[in-house]
């Protein structure tokens, strides 16, 4: 039965592996011909909406210009991942929640 199967990934996968993503071109990711978006009211600007993408532009151009950082995220793999495309595309970089994340980010503290 699909549905038996779609809650069992949805418990085997999902819920048992805690990970964010930074989206990058997140436009087109989210564009309503792979999302159902229904919109409601008048059209209003994101709060601080131009700061957010700036940070986010920031924190992708040091990961895909500083190799130390490479290095650094690379030499803890149980922690995240990160790789390259091309030189043309932003690094990219997936956390993975838990103890070993934990451990690096306290190695910077």
């Amino acid at each position: 039965d699909e549905s038996d199967i779609a809650t069992r990934i949805e418990e085997d996968i999902i819920k048992q592996d805690m990970w964010y993503d930074i989206l990058d071109e997140c436009d087109e990711l989210l564009r309503h011909r792979y999302q159902l978006i229904y919109a409601v009211g008048d059209h209003i600007p994101l709060p601080a909406g131009a700061n957010r993408w700036r940070g986010i532009q920031a924190v992708l151009s040091v990961l895909a210009h500083n190799a130390s950082i490479k290095d650094f995220l690379r030499s803890h793999p149980k922690a995240c991942r990160i790789s390259s495309k091309s030189s043309s595309e932003w690094a990219e970089v997936q956390f993975f929640d838990g103890e070993p994340l934990e451990r690096m980010l306290g190695e910077n503290t």
